[in-house]
C-alpha cells in the first residue's frame, strides 16, 4: 500500500519522517527506502509510526495515490450463480481486476484536532 501526504493549501507533498516500525521505535528519524521520500510503501502486515508537521495554512491529508507499478490481474475463476435449485451452477472463466478500482481507504479515518 502506498501512502502520500498532501498539504491542501499548497498541494505540496512533504517527505515522510518514520519514527518506528511494527511497534519498535527508531533511534533516529528514518526516510522511505524508495523514491524521493514523499511516498511510503507499506508491505502487507507492517505498521509504521510517522511524525508530521502541520502546515500553517490548510490541512494535511493522508492519501492513497495510484500505484504506477500496479498492473491488471487476470486469473482463472469460478462464478457461482443462483438458479433457484439445490444444485447451484458454476461457470468457469477469468476474473480481471484493474488496480485503479481498488480502494485502500475504506474504513480509514483521519481527524485533525481543532485549534
Amino acid at each position: 500500500m502506498t501512502l502520500r501526504l498532501t498539504e491542501t493549501a499548497t498541494g505540496n507533498h512533504p517527505k515522510f519522517a518514520i519514527v518506528g516500525q511494527d511497534g519498535n521505535p527508531y533511534t533516529q528519524v528514518g526516510r522511505p527506502v524508495y523514491g524521493d521520500g514523499t511516498t511510503l510503501d507499506i508491505p502487507p502486515g507492517s505498521r509504521y509510526a510517522i511524525a508530521v508537521t502541520m502546515p500553517k495554512q490548510g490541512d494535511l491529508v493522508l492519501e492513497f495515490p495510484p500505484d504506477s507499478k500496479a498492473t491488471e490481474i487476470t486469473d482463472p475463476a469460478v462464478l457461482y450463480t443462483n438458479n433457484g435449485t439445490k444444485n447451484t451452477p458454476a461457470v468457469l472463466g477469468n476474473l480481471s481486476v484493474d488496480p485503479k478500482y481498488i480502494s485502500y481507504a475504506d474504513g480509514f479515518l483521519c481527524s485533525r484536532p481543532r485549534r
